[in-house]
């Protein structure tokens, strides 16, 4: 057991040195080095790689730690006539690892709602990184995480960008999690004891 949850830390702290620089292709090359401690959740959560799979309709994905060993995914597709959330979340360390995953299927006017809060943000717009540091902000339950930074990653036809925060509230593109987040808590599987 003890040997399981090792091995497990080791892969999510050093992924690249355990599956080779290019194994995983989450993330362009030139965003590869600073984005690989994602590789190991993405890749146990079975999500794909957004950059590499052109979409015809929009989809975002954020990625965020929800506590030591839990992970958690929300993507938002935004196809026009199915539009939906798909929510996987799972604790990825130890013998006994568990993943959840659920959809939720979203109206037209939600959909709209949606991408308009998304664009709001300036997302295509605004730097992948930022250094700057702070406080998490008070809107935000203390159990939503803020103090790992995450990823909101969006794929439009043949573009993707992708952003990384954390903390503070350093631009508009610091509201994404709380977007995502907002939308997520209609699913009833965030509510689980076993993830908190």
């Amino acid at each position: 057991m003890l040997l399981a949850v090792l091995l497990a830390v080791f892969l999510m702290l050093f992924p690249t040195e355990v599956h080779g620089k290019n194994s995983s292709n989450y993330f362009p090359r030139e965003m590869e080095k600073s984005l690989s401690n994602y590789n190991v959740p993405l890749r146990l959560l079975s999500e794909p790689p957004l950059w590499r799979r052109p979409h015809g309709f929009p989809v975002y994905r954020l990625t965020f730690n929800r506590r030591v060993g839990f992970w958690e995914t929300i993507t938002f597709h935004a196809h026009a006539r199915n539009p939906h959330i798909v929510v996987k979340f799972g604790n990825l360390i130890g013998v006994k690892r568990s993943r959840y995953t659920q959809n939720l299927a979203l109206t037209s006017v939600a959909r709209e709602k949606f991408l308009s809060e998304i664009n709001s943000t300036g997302f295509w717009n605004s730097p992948t990184f930022s250094d700057i540091l702070g406080t998490t902000p008070k809107t935000l339950r203390d159990d939503t995480l803020d103090a790992e930074p995450w990823i909101v990653e969006g794929v439009d036809k043949n573009r993707y960008h992708v952003v990384k925060r954390g903390w503070t509230r350093i631009d508009k593109c610091s509201q994404l999690k709380e977007i995502f987040y907002n939308q997520a808590k209609k699913f009833d599987v965030l509510k689980a004891d076993d993830v908190r």
